[in-house]
């Protein structure tokens, strides 16, 4: 990322969000007295907020003071620990320095200058343990490093550092590109494997083939049902079929025997013959060549594979990325106007009450609008009406008033609504089913390719759930060994081989490392995500980075309705590229800064397919502009943004 698109996705993001002044006990930060107030009282500039304070002791209007924060007091007590006299003048800075037996060189003066200036807060600990990383620390870019530990206020802790060093040494990209060199360093059939193959398909195709079979051979060995269990749901398997009935077949076909007490051991590695893959082939054609039977049978070679990879393709297309709750939710909405609808006996209030708060709440967190996303043409326009006209019907019940249309007519549009929910949620893979979806969906392409979009969709969605970004998070939960990650493979890779593929791992292990520290920054009233994605994924030549912020959801989550997204590329033919994107009640407003002078153009007449696509999504566009000064003047606007915190009571 240059200098100058990077100074502007920092300055865009500073106009948007302010980091939440952070006063923990034992902090040290730098204030400003800004004016003396009657009654001992002062407005201070600390932590890039103005505050009121209660003085205890005398301060100076105009003189910046080091205060240390005693939080086990209230209001939060800032104890002055030293006085800054003036530009140039570091002996008191230095005497406090050194009576905490912190080393004062031209490089530690250096970094807590810095913290100064930015007011960022620190502990006498957390500035000798940066001291020490500072000395023994190689990395180029150490000094950057170690700011932004404490601008993010992380733990100083040097495997902490070597995570961030990694991250801003290298890039995503290349260590993918370095990692699939020299042949396929993950056995097939593995997540590591196929997450590797779906961002560097070229390096290993060759064993692309054989993927599906090794992953349902493992499976069956290891009695796991779960892509049983999803290949009914995608309609690839009878409903009548048993487990028993589909693991005999599989093991007949390997072994030509029920027992499979001769089969491959799962994760041996060995090979697995041509002629396994053809049995395999017969019994569930989902990549690879079909059989002379099934060809014979259809009378065309594609015809069975690609069907099924349709049906998987078409499973995963249709979920709609709800949380378990809301899925619950959906549920249970579907139940009530059901029994409001069906019932012999006129619905009770208590019913028709608990039908209206949960289309509430449906409607509030954006689920109806997922919903009609999925449709398309007069099925999406119709439930849409539906859905605005269902809580009037029933208000009409609650009232005891005559309905706005004919009973007839009300139920009609009721039990239309219910099949259309009852469709969605069928569709639904269950909460722990979604990553092996991403498997197969990203397997499926072998025989048939998805749209551009929905492979993108598909790409950036499994480099998050499969990379082992969450490893941490599921650390108690039981897994088989289909469930490594790759995150879990790149350890094991690391202790079994060694050389430069040993090192393109611990890299890439330290990059995971990086971005789970520095991904999420949860606040009381609000959160920002910073996910990084390999450039493969969107053709471009460097990684893409992605912003998002908002306030918290009543359940403590991102509002799809309003936030904040930004987007770094650095694309084969636009270049770098930065896109700010504004969410207010579910309508978009974009801005792009690009330099290219063709864009403008472009981008007007892109226009309608950019409507028509967040239509589908369930938004609104709501203005695009194309500024091509780079954002001089938004980073001017970033250094003037400022708060003034009232109501804060503190005592100095």
């Amino acid at each position: 990322m240059s200098s100058i698109m990077d100074n502007l996705f920092q300055s865009i993001q500073k106009i948007h969000k302010q980091a939440p002044l952070s006063l923990n006990n034992g902090k040290v930060i730098n204030g400003r007295v800004i004016d003396l107030l009657p009654g001992n009282r002062a407005v201070v500039d600390i932590g890039r907020k103005q505050i009121n304070a209660r003085l205890e002791t005398s301060l100076t209007k105009g003189g910046r003071y080091l205060f240390q924060v005693d939080a086990r007091t209230t209001p939060v007590r800032l104890k002055v620990v030293s006085e800054q006299t003036g530009a140039g003048k570091d002996t008191p800075l230095q005497t406090w320095m050194n009576e905490r037996g912190i080393k004062t060189n031209r490089q530690t003066m250096a970094l807590i200058k810095t913290l100064l200036n930015k007011q960022i807060p620190f502990t006498p600990q957390e500035l000798r343990q940066a001291v020490t990383i500072l000395q023994n620390g190689k990395s180029g870019p150490a000094m950057s490093v170690i700011k932004d530990m404490f601008e993010k206020q992380l733990p100083i802790r040097t495997p902490v550092f070597q995570a961030l060093a990694a991250g801003k040494q290298h890039q995503l990209s290349e260590l993918f590109r370095a990692l699939g060199e020299g042949g396929a360093p993950f056995s097939p059939g593995s997540r590591a494997s196929l997450l590797v193959n779906s961002i560097m398909p070229p390096a290993a195709d060759a064993s692309f083939e054989k993927a599906a079979q090794v992953k349902l051979l493992q499976e069956v060995q290891s009695n796991s049902r779960q892509s049983f269990q999803l290949f009914k749901q995608a309609g690839i398997l009878p409903e009548t079929e048993t487990y028993a009935q589909f693991k005999k077949k599989v093991l007949l076909s390997v072994m030509g025997g029920p027992d499979g007490k001769s089969t491959i051991a799962s994760g041996t590695g060995k090979q697995i013959s041509p002629h396994i893959v053809s049995d395999m082939n017969r019994l569930l054609p989902i990549s690879g060549k079909n059989s002379l039977s099934a060809v014979h049978a259809s009378g065309n070679h594609e015809v069975v594979s690609g069907k099924n990879a349709g049906k998987i393709q078409e499973l995963f297309n249709g979920q709609l990325h709800v949380s378990s709750k809301q899925f619950q939710q959906m549920k249970g909405w579907k139940e009530q106007l059901n029994k409001i609808v069906h019932s012999e006996e006129p619905p009770s209030r208590a019913l028709l009450e608990a039908f209206v708060t949960n289309h509430r709440k449906l409607e509030t967190a954006g689920v109806f609008q997922k919903v009609t996303g999925k449709l398309s043409g007069e099925e999406k326009s119709s439930f849409r009406r539906i859905i605005q006209q269902i809580p009037r019907e029933v208000a009409n019940l609650l009232e005891k008033r005559p309905g706005s249309v004919s009973e007839q007519y009300r139920s009609s549009v009721m039990n239309e609504a219910i099949r259309t929910v009852e469709r969605s949620v069928s569709r639904q893979v269950p909460p722990h089913f979604a990553k092996l979806l991403s498997e197969w969906t990203i397997l499926s392409q072998k025989e048939l390719p998805l749209p551009l979009q929905e492979r993108i969709l598909l790409q950036m969605k499994a480099f998050q759930q499969l990379s082992g970004m969450d490893d941490e998070a599921t650390l108690n939960q039981s897994r088989n060994t289909s469930d490594i990650s790759l995150k879990s493979s790149l350890v094991r890779l690391i202790t079994e081989s060694g050389g430069q593929r040993a090192e393109t791992a611990r890299n890439l292990l330290q990059m995971f490392n990086s971005m789970q520290l520095t991904s999420l920054q949860d606040s009381a009233l609000s959160l920002q995500l910073t996910l990084q994605f390999p450039g493969q994924l969107l053709g471009a030549r460097e990684d893409a980075h992605v912003l998002l912020e908002s306030e918290k959801t009543e359940t403590g989550a991102i509002s799809p309705d309003n936030c904040h997204i930004l987007f770094y590329l650095d694309l084969q033919s636009l270049n770098e590229t930065v896109i700010d994107m504004q969410v207010q009640n579910r309508k978009v407003y974009v801005t792009v800064y690009n330099g290219e002078e063709a864009l403008p153009r472009i981008a007007e007449e892109l226009k309608n397919d950019l409507r028509e696509g967040m239509d589908k999504a369930g938004y609104s566009l709501g203005d695009l502009q194309i500024k091509q000064d780079r954002g001089q003047n938004d980073a001017a606007e970033s250094n003037s943004f400022h708060k003034k915190e009232k109501g804060v009571d503190f005592r100095i």
